[in-house]
């Protein structure tokens, strides 16, 4: 054999072997992969994918299934231990792809088709509905169309500002388990108590966080992605008017009775006369019959947090009723029917927490 075909022949042996070696190297490393990998959407495209490890890597690159030689192009952002890669032009439809740190694939996913008649996720409502709120507002609710990833931080995707100079603020509470319902679908934000309640050190430190005769813009932003990885597509905003303070805790002997009519699964309507807690309104009050037993039905709360509806199951039979309440329902100063939320915590006046229920009665005729 011709030497310098036989030196050849020697060269491409090498390279069969180190690519070899290098397949077997890779496929070891491949193997033990477990990373969980979420994949983010904007309406139809997978523009994004993201990952959580506690791991500190270097060098992050994407690589399609198959092609180790050019990665896709694209940028890495980091926060804490939250990895999202981007690519310029969203990830393709059915295409496995392979992220590296270094040489190591430290995780891989493929990019599914969208399922038809999927839900671009959305804030249905946020409250208080009003655009009128107290100085001292304790909560406020978003609700979601979807259930929502809890990925990083809430508050990362909450912005306020107060619209007379446009600053940002920081007002709410920063909770290391974030106040979510049972389906992820509802997320309760409240304003920092210590600020509110007077005579405390935040409060002294920081005043308020809200003040009277403000306005403020609450934007919950577009990224914030649902349990699927499909982002809202758009900011959602309210802007609310600060009034001053509710110092007044409601009294359930002051609210107007509209009874329904009997024989029929006719609208009992309960106006407060002020906003109540949203969640709470149609939590705390039962409707009782005369043999004590409750009246199974649907609660609306309607008009702002004013008027509370219900409608029985089965139709209303003639007789006295009783409205009961669970005296821990709040305005939306966190009042309740025991006590101000905003109390002198060295005060003798202040009442320990009764668990006596309030009642008030109609009669179906």
């Amino acid at each position: 054999m011709d030497v310098g075909l036989k030196h050849i022949n020697l060269k491409k042996i090498r390279l069969v072997l180190i690519f070899f070696a290098f397949t077997i190297l890779f496929q070891c490393r491949q193997s033990d992969v477990n990373t969980t990998v979420t994949i983010n959407h904007l309406q139809d495209k997978a523009v994004s994918a993201s990952f959580v490890s506690s791991d500190h890597f270097y060098d992050l690159k994407v690589f399609t299934e198959g092609n180790f030689n050019t990665p896709v192009i694209g940028n890495i952002y980091v926060k804490d231990t939250l990895y999202t890669f981007t690519p310029i032009v969203p990830f393709s439809s059915g295409q496995a792809y392979n992220i590296l740190s270094g040489e190591e694939v430290i995780a891989y996913f493929t990019i599914g088709p969208i399922t038809p008649g999927y839900k671009i996720p959305e804030v249905l409502t946020m409250y208080p509905s009003s655009d009128t709120i107290p100085e001292n507002l304790l909560k406020i609710y978003i609700n979601f169309s979807e259930p929502m990833q809890e990925v990083g931080n809430a508050l990362d995707y909450v912005t306020v500002t107060k619209n007379k100079d446009n600053t940002p603020l920081d007002v709410f509470l920063e909770l290391e388990s974030e106040l979510w319902n049972a389906n992820h679908t509802r997320l309760t934000l409240w304003l920092d108590p210590g600020r509110i309640k007077t005579n405390l050190i935040p409060n002294k430190e920081k005043g308020p966080p809200l003040l009277n005769g403000n306005a403020y813009t609450i934007t919950i932003g577009e990224n914030w992605r649902d349990a699927d990885g499909l982002s809202l597509g758009r900011n959602f905003s309210k802007t609310y008017y600060v009034s001053q303070k509710d110092t007044i805790k409601p009294v359930v002997i002051d609210w107007e009775i509209i009874p329904p009519k009997s024989n029929e699964k006719s609208t009992l309507t309960i106006n407060f006369k002020e906003p109540l807690d949203n969640v709470l309104a149609k939590e705390m009050i039962d409707i009782i019959n005369e043999d004590e037993h409750i009246i199974q039905g649907e609660y609306r709360l309607l008009k702002a947090g004013n008027l509370l509806t219900f409608i029985p199951k089965t139709a209303w039979k003639p007789g006295v009723y009783s409205i009961k309440v669970n005296a821990e329902l709040e305005d939306l100063a966190g009042n309740n029917l025991n006590h101000l939320f905003d109390v002198d915590m060295q005060s003798d006046a202040i009442q320990k927490k009764s668990e006596i229920e309030n009642s008030v009665k109609f009669t179906v005729e």
